[in-house]
C-alpha cells in the first residue's frame, strides 16, 4: 500500500515551469 501511494499521483507530478516550486529530499541520499 505504501509503495502504491508513493508512486501514484499526486506524488509523482511534473512541476509547472511557469510557477515557483521547491524540491524536498531527506538526508539518506537513497531512492524509494
Amino acid at each position: 500500500e505504501l509503495k502504491r501511494r508513493l508512486t501514484t499521483a499526486p506524488v509523482l507530478t511534473l512541476p509547472d515551469a511557469k510557477e515557483p516550486f521547491m524540491v524536498y529530499c531527506d538526508a539518506s541520499k537513497m531512492g524509494l
